[in-house]
């Protein structure tokens, strides 16, 4: 689960670079980008609407790799429902339990707390061992 619209400032690039290869289904809170190739390469991208009332059921993750982020909102009530969470250090929630922390624009940190963090979740319907694939090279 991407806890923003699909915005540069928010990660969506980086989560998508660290995404390629993986076998996920991603959900996004908020509008489509209006770069048609920012999801390119995932299997499925549904958007929704962040004010509907179980964007939560089934997320075995939520990840927001902000560059800027004033009001973590989305993260804090994923918290508060033991889902776990990925966020950069601009998100301002270092020492929060459930919380692996990310410096913004690292897309193999990114990766990396995303492996960790599927991997243990409860929900997780990836196996770790499709996460231990290396992800295919992007067409340029």
């Amino acid at each position: 689960m991407f806890a923003a619209s699909s915005l540069a400032r928010k990660g969506a690039r980086e989560l998508a670079a660290a995404l390629q290869g993986w076998p996920c289904r991603l959900r996004v809170l908020g509008s489509p980008s209006g770069d048609t190739q920012m999801w390119r390469g995932i299997d499925r991208v549904d958007h929704m609407d962040w004010r509907g009332g179980d964007w939560l059921r089934g997320a075995c993750v939520v990840v927001l790799p902000a560059h800027v982020e004033h009001a973590p909102r989305a993260l804090l009530r994923a918290l508060a429902a033991h889902v776990p969470v990925v966020a950069s250090t601009a998100c301002g929630l270092a020492g929060l339990a459930g919380v692996r922390q990310v410096r913004a624009g690292d897309v193999e940190g990114l990766r990396a707390a995303l492996r960790a963090s599927i991997a243990t979740a409860p929900a997780a319907t990836i196996t770790h061992a499709d996460l231990q694939k290396q992800p295919a090279a992007t067409p340029s």
